[in-house]
């Protein structure tokens, strides 16, 4: 927890001093850009190396598994699918509309920081490390809970980051995330997933990505109707649309998985049932 808290303090610390550099700009990747962009994957992939091979003496760790990278497209596919569906409900609702197509749109830059960066450094980070480790004494559910909460939170230091964004992100990103993980036990599901889904909600459908300012992109929308349906100067993560549907979603993942026996109970439950067993096979002896 010590090596994630640094890490997270690392990171942020990198992406705050480029913020200026950081998505929105479409003006190609600047040095500022990149700097801050490996900087972030460089502190997250040293922080999982040091947990994973350090400290667990795991030296292929099963969630990111070579044999299971085709999970990058699952994960990316069912993101798409997400974004989509979320983006037609606010369309027929009146709040989003396509106004015309950006055919010179250079998309390098975005597709650095949105994608790689964060698909690979925040999940490595929050489901990687986080996650899995509250999840060995808190179990399943408090595991998922804290680092949505965390997850969530981070989002509030960005430019134009809000409160509620940070809630909404917590929601509808954090538990999905989370709950996608431990269904699969896949950093390259979650990691598929995540770079989607920016992606797709900016570069592609054009809505601004988690208050990081404007953006860019191959569709031009027209944003229409109150905050709570559009997201506002957040963007697509603050309308309460992904928040009751994508939300909706996780819920239903983890309920599912807990219905199956697929949920970790916290440790002091486990160490009851492990005593109650040694009591009654004492007995029977």
């Amino acid at each position: 927890m010590v090596i994630f808290i640094a890490a997270a303090i690392a990171v942020i610390g990198v992406g705050s001093g480029g913020s200026a550099a950081l998505p929105g700009s479409g003006v190609g990747v600047t040095p500022d850009m990149t700097l801050v962009s490996w900087g972030e994957l460089f502190g997250a992939i040293v922080a999982y190396l040091v947990v994973v091979m350090a400290m667990e003496g795991r030296r292929l760790p099963a969630e990111l598994a070579p044999m299971r990278a085709l999970d990058l497209v699952r994960g990316g596919i069912a993101s798409f699918v997400c974004i989509a569906v979320s983006i037609g409900i606010i369309a027929l609702l009146g709040g989003y509309r396509i106004v015309g197509f950006n055919a010179g749109y250079d998309p390098w830059a975005d597709l650095l920081t949105l994608g790689l960066t964060a698909g690979v450094a925040e999940e490595i980070m929050m489901r990687g490390i986080l996650l899995r480790l509250v999840e060995e004494s808190l179990g399943s559910w408090g595991a998922v809970a804290v680092s949505a909460l965390v997850f969530g939170l981070l989002h509030v230091t960005n430019p134009d980051g809000t409160l509620w964004g940070g809630i909404a992100i917590a929601i509808e990103a954090g538990l999905l995330f989370g709950a996608i993980y431990l269904a699969t036990r896949s950093l390259w599901w979650c990691i598929g997933f995540h770079a989607m889904w920016n992606i797709a909600e900016g570069p592609i459908f054009g809505s601004i990505v988690s208050g990081t300012g404007a953006q860019q992109s191959w569709l031009v929308a027209q944003w229409n109707g109150p905050e709570l349906l559009t997201g506002g100067s957040f963007g697509l993560e603050a309308s309460i649309i992904p928040v009751l549907v994508l939300g909706g979603l996780a819920i239903a993942i983890l309920i599912h998985l807990q219905r199956h026996g697929r949920m970790i109970a916290p440790v002091w439950v486990r160490r009851k049932l492990i005593v109650a067993e040694a009591v009654n096979a004492n007995a029977v002896a």
